[in-house]
């Protein structure tokens, strides 16, 4: 719980909300909060969902979750440490009376941040009077207007922009549109501001950026206020060709789900995606699905795939949230250029103030839905009893978080949640009896029946040579890497070491093949293994140099996995 303070993070680097300005603004405020760093900053996120499937009865439960942003980033918004503090019973929508629901939450928040509470300190073996504070919520768009009383449909949809919007209703579609509202973001002398063809016929953009509110602003405005689409291609040929190509799309086992399921080549359309499988879409693949169209629709397009990967990075930089802050309002109006104005609603819109909330906020993976959706999907599954949705979820909760907390006082031999094996286990450690070589410093677990395989002279040279090159305790003698054996064991040069003397002999031309390799927490087929699969883990990245200036990555496909021998050495340590 210490770790938000204890950590130094680089100049210039996001990678936990301590890290942000919000946060140090908050401790520059209320020193007395943050003199103790076992204090607790807190997010509430809340979200319905029914708890029976599309042919149930309609159904809403409304969980509310309370998350601690203490922890360092690799524990933080697991599912051991996301709190279930109120279940607001179905079966309607709460919606405006939420408030009702929260006030007994409301009222212990109050008490933690005024009051506190008496807590036992494990590490300093003492107690001490504990206060949390409420940094943030965390919603999807509806549910952020319910809690925060902000109308979020209409004109005045945007939270940021408020009255400052210049949204309008669409003549014929009777439907709000955002179309022609980014030009007001861009640089007093952007040309696109003196366009009047492009966009708004005959209109000109003279007006500032609407500012942003802080602080009392925000609290009095309370006070007074009480999917993914795909764009249309031109013609239902092109859809097809996009639609095929998805379907015979193969990713990393892993990595997304099956997106062929989710093709429908009668209408030439994408369905059932689930929210994760449109971010890879939208980060990863939509400049490749989309290469076919003309240079000026395709980059466009290509920047809002690079841009919503950019501000989804694990790690942020502020100089370059800056870059993309202005990067994205010319984005934005490229896309008006090409997309009809019933395309601009208020999600659309939005985007133009992600890069100043990474700022404020720090990485958006500590502030967005995924890790409660996945929460959501657990609680879902332990409904066993449908007439008693809440008692069900309740009992489920409280026996997850015991058998856990338990946990941490079993010994380290029993398995448990906690301590499962990973999916792709590499099998645990090194024996430290054995030697080790450089080149194959990491832990590795070979699956499948293994074949058997001789090397021809190129090949063994090319192993020989690689090996070589790339391990550290040949580097000295690398100079007589033609004649190594030779030179190593030669009295006169005083080489005792017999780790040097089994390496520099080179490996045993029999080897074994195998199919599946887990190593580093990934998996690796060869391609004749991937053939048949809706995955495919065959691709191979590596960094090479030319011992220059210059470096490249070289990619391939794996299409064997041996498994060298050397003289004196343990077969097991010396895989790749």
């Amino acid at each position: 719980m210490r770790w938000h303070y204890e950590h130094q993070s680089e100049s210039n680097i996001l990678c936990h909300p301590s890290d942000e300005a919000a946060w140090k603004h908050f401790d520059r405020t209320y020193r007395d909060f943050a003199s103790d760093p076992r204090n607790i900053r807190l997010g509430l996120c809340t979200d319905g969902f029914t708890p029976f499937e599309q042919s149930g009865k309609n159904y809403s439960c409304w969980p509310i979750i309370l998350t601690p942003y203490n922890l360092p980033p690799g524990i933080c918004m697991k599912r051991e440490f996301m709190l279930l503090t109120v279940i607001i019973p179905g079966p309607q929508n709460p919606k405006s009376k939420i408030d009702v629901y929260l006030q007994p939450l409301i009222d212990e928040l109050n008490q933690l941040w005024c009051e506190g509470v008496t807590t036992y300190d494990v590490r300093a073996k003492e107690n001490f009077v504990m206060r949390a504070a409420l940094m943030w919520t965390i919603n999807v768009f509806p549910a952020y207007g319910m809690l925060s009383g902000w109308m979020t449909q209409g004109k005045l949809a945007c939270p940021c922009c408020m009255e400052r919007s210049k949204a309008f209703t669409l003549k014929n579609g009777r439907k709000n549109s955002w179309f022609d509202c980014h030009r007001q973001f861009l640089d007093t002398t952007h040309p696109f501001r003196r366009n009047k063809d492009a966009f708004l016929k005959n209109r000109i953009e003279i007006s500032e950026p609407p500012p942003y509110f802080y602080g009392e602003e925000v609290l009095a405005r309370s006070f007074r206020v009480g999917g993914m689409a795909m764009a249309k291609l031109s013609n239902r040929k092109q859809k097809r060709v996009v639609c095929h190509w998805v379907s015979s799309l193969k990713l990393l086992d892993g990595y997304a789900s099956n997106l062929g399921r989710c093709v429908d080549m009668r209408e030439g359309k994408l369905f059932g995606m689930k929210s994760h499988d449109c971010h890879v879409f939208m980060e990863r693949l939509l400049p490749i699905a989309f290469r076919a169209l003309s240079e000026p629709i395709w980059a466009a397009i290509t920047e809002l795939s690079h841009f919503c990967r950019d501000i989804c990075s694990t790690t942020l930089r502020e100089d370059q949230l800056t870059i993309m802050e202005v990067n994205i309002p010319m984005i934005l109006c490229k896309l008006e250029r090409i997309f009809p104005p019933s395309f601009f609603d208020s999600m659309e819109h939005l985007l133009i103030h992600l890069p100043f909330e990474a700022r404020m906020g720090g990485p958006v993976q500590y502030r967005w839905m995924y890790p409660f959706e996945r929460f959501l999907h657990f609680l879902k599954k332990n409904v066993k009893n449908k007439s008693r949705v809440e008692g069900s979820i309740c009992e489920a909760y409280i026996v997850e978080e015991t058998s856990t907390f338990a946990s941490y006082y079993f010994e380290p031999h029993v398995t448990s949640r906690r301590t499962r094996v990973p999916r792709n286990d590499e099998g645990g450690t090194f024996n430290p009896e054995f030697p080790t070589i450089s080149i194959f410093n990491q832990p590795g677990r070979l699956v499948g029946e293994a074949g058997r395989h001789y090397l021809t002279d190129k090949e063994y040279d090319a192993a020989t040579l690689y090996m070589f090159l790339n391990c550290d305790i040949v580097q000295p003698f690398i100079k007589f890497c033609a004649s190594m054996s030779t030179y190593v064991y030669d009295p006169q040069n005083m080489i005792e070491d017999e780790l040097i003397r089994d390496v520099s002999r080179g490996p045993l031309r029999r080897l074994e093949i195998w199919n599946t390799y887990y190593v580093n927490g990934y998996k690796f087929d060869t391609d004749a293994r991937s053939e048949g699969k809706s995955t495919i883990n065959s691709g191979v990245c590596i960094r090479g140099t030319d011992y220059g200036q210059s470096e490249y990555d070289y990619y391939g496909i794996l299409k064997e996995i041996v498994q060298l021998d050397f003289f004196g050495l343990p077969k097991k340590n010396c895989s790749f």
